[in-house]
């Protein structure tokens, strides 16, 4: 049985997604046990070591998850832990790419979870990684309704972390999984990007740059190359160059294009 959850005293809801066993969602045979470490070392931090609360994790591969030792240890805590099962989409995957699965965890997690029933916002964070600056991302919380760190000169904004008030991701975002197709360059950053763009949403941004612990997907490239690379994207974020639709946005985007001669994955014209 879960406990109600009242905004006032569990103020950083944390929704983390996850595939554990990617055979059931894609043919790529990879190490499981290995997986399965860091999806319980990620778990165990965001419990033991962050703010966050309550925790819901949705994962959508069936694995045989220990659901029961969470629960158990968020209780020691004082917090409350969550596993919603999400659906297996082998076929949409496979035709779609993975942003379509991610993008559909996410609207089942916050759909079906018993604990987001009375939450006005959440955090989302990818479910093998740790962010080790949580304390300094949630000091924001009540600055803006939305908080995501958008590349706005090349029509793309981060999945891996954002925050969203509950009712504007579902009026939103909630089936933006529908558009997500990797083969059109249509991944989930950019799809956000787009809706993101056409609403009359609150969004800000953090006031400082994610460091993150893990490496992204199987590339495992380091979601954080190096802490003067972070210090350099928060020097950034602070004069609003990562904040939707700003004018530092706009004038550091014009310039970058210009000396780089790239083109933007996607505009909003």
């Amino acid at each position: 049985m879960h406990k109600k959850i009242l905004p006032e005293k569990y103020g950083y809801p944390l929704l983390l997604t996850g595939t554990i066993d990617p055979r059931m969602n894609d043919d790529e045979n990879r190490s499981i046990e290995k997986r399965v470490q860091q999806y319980e070392n990620s778990l165990k931090r965001y419990i033991c070591e962050t703010q966050f609360n309550p925790i819901v994790f949705v994962e959508n591969s069936e694995y045989p998850f220990d659901v029961l030792k969470f629960e158990r240890m968020a209780e020691q805590h004082g917090k409350v832990f969550e596993f919603v099962k999400g659906t297996i989409c082998k076929e949409q995957v496979k035709q779609h790419g993975k942003g379509y699965g991610d993008a559909l965890l996410i609207y089942e997690g916050i759909t079906k979870s018993k604990a987001f029933e009375d939450v006005d916002i959440f955090y989302k964070m990818t479910g093998r990684v740790f962010l080790k600056n949580s304390q300094a991302i949630i000091k924001t919380r009540d600055c803006h309704r939305n908080e995501f760190i958008a590349y706005d000169g090349m029509g793309w904004c981060m999945t891996y972390i954002f925050k969203s008030n509950k009712a504007d991701y579902l009026r939103i975002l909630g089936n933006v999984y529908t558009e997500c197709d990797d083969r059109s360059l249509r991944d989930i950053e950019i799809c956000f990007w787009l809706r993101l763009q056409k609403s009359n949403l609150d969004i800000g941004s953090f006031s400082t740059y994610p460091d993150i612990e893990g490496n992204m997907g199987e590339t495992e490239k380091p979601y954080t190359r190096s802490q003067a690379e972070r210090i350099a994207r928060t020097l950034l974020i602070k004069t609003g160059v990562f904040t939707m639709n700003s004018k530092a946005s706009r004038l550091f985007w014009r310039i970058y294009i210009k000396i780089s001669k790239r083109n933007p994955y996607a505009t909003n014209d």
